[in-house]
């Protein structure tokens, strides 16, 4: 038999007064929705935890720099140790070892859905450098006629003039397509922009946020609404 008690419980009128009391300071913290998704592995632990233990997992298989050799009519062969190619990747620029250079690759890719790999100075085989480039500095030049990639843009304060658009501004640099290497997850609605597992993900994203938001706040309050 439900009691009187257990029907005010369930009220929408309660429920509402609990949540009045334990979130009244939401507002002051400034921190909405599009916040949290903009910083997810800030701002959420699962975020930080499933994308941080993925990277860290796959930078620690062994590297292995191969060379084509299809046109001579042989397969992929790996280089020697004291190849330069191998020395780049194991020390890709000066401040980047092996592992972080991987470990920052597979975190773009998983909060981004895409990253670029750009080589320095271009044109150098191989480069003396390479750099890990997230999307939001890089934009793609698009044929007018074709709709199709013919260039890309970066601007290292990722300005641009509209979203998705590589309209050149001041320091933007141009670049080619084969300067630059795109890693990216496959987006059926956009080939040329890679589609994150957190835009699948983020309704549980920032219900796990909200979630643990209310329950800081609920003991906060001594976990008692009062009267």
């Amino acid at each position: 038999m439900t009691t009187r008690l257990e029907l005010l419980r369930k009220s929408p009128v309660t429920k509402n007064a609990i949540d009045s009391v334990f979130l009244r300071n939401k507002q002051l913290i400034g921190v909405s929705e599009e916040e949290v998704m903009r910083e997810p592995y800030k701002r959420s632990d699962l975020v930080y935890i499933c994308i941080s233990t993925t990277a860290k997992a796959i930078s620690q298989v062994p590297m292995v720099v191969v060379k084509d050799y299809s046109d001579s009519g042989e397969s992929f062969k790996p280089l020697p140790p004291s190849s330069p190619w191998n020395r780049l990747f194991s020390r890709p620029n000066y401040i980047t070892d092996r592992y972080s250079f991987v470990e920052s690759i597979i975190t773009h890719l998983m909060l981004d859905g895409e990253v670029f790999v750009i080589p320095y100075p271009p044109g150098l085989n191989p480069p003396s450098s390479l750099w890990v480039v997230r999307n939001k500095y890089i934009r793609p030049i698009k044929d007018p006629k074709s709709n199709l990639l013919v260039g890309w843009v970066y601007n290292q304060a990722g300005q641009f003039a509209e979203p998705g658009n590589a309209t050149m501004r001041d320091n933007s640099i141009p670049l080619h397509v084969d300067e630059v290497a795109r890693i990216f997850l496959f987006n059926p609605y956009d080939p040329l922009k890679g589609l994150s597992p957190l835009e699948a993900g983020r309704m549980s994203v920032v219900v796990d946020y909200k979630a643990a938001f209310y329950t800081s706040v609920f003991f906060d309050e001594g976990a008692s609404p009062g009267g």
